[in-house]
């Protein structure tokens, strides 16, 4: 496998785990953070040391990541308010 093919893999992986934190956030089930963040290092470490005339080709999907770790970002910041809202009416 080439560098450009890893890189994309760990990509496509990384993806994958944000859908996985996401549904997790939405159900309020518990994921394994260390592997989301190691996963999410690893992919962007590697992309970032690919030779300069290879990033356009892996550009488009960490820009894409970019947004979708902002987004889960968001979702879990507006879950946390909502479980502190709830908590705070119970009392």
């Amino acid at each position: 496998m080439s560098q450009i093919e890893r890189v994309k893999e760990q990509l496509a992986q990384a993806h994958r785990l944000v859908d996985e934190f996401t549904q997790s956030v939405a159900s309020g089930e518990p994921m394994d953070l260390q592997e989301f963040n190691g996963t999410i290092d690893r992919a962007c470490k590697t992309a970032i040391a690919l030779p300069q005339e290879d990033l356009p080709e892996v550009k488009a999907e960490l820009l894409a990541l970019l947004e979708r770790l902002n987004t889960a970002k968001e979702d879990l910041e507006q879950a946390a308010v909502a479980a502190d809202a709830s908590g705070d009416s119970t009392e």
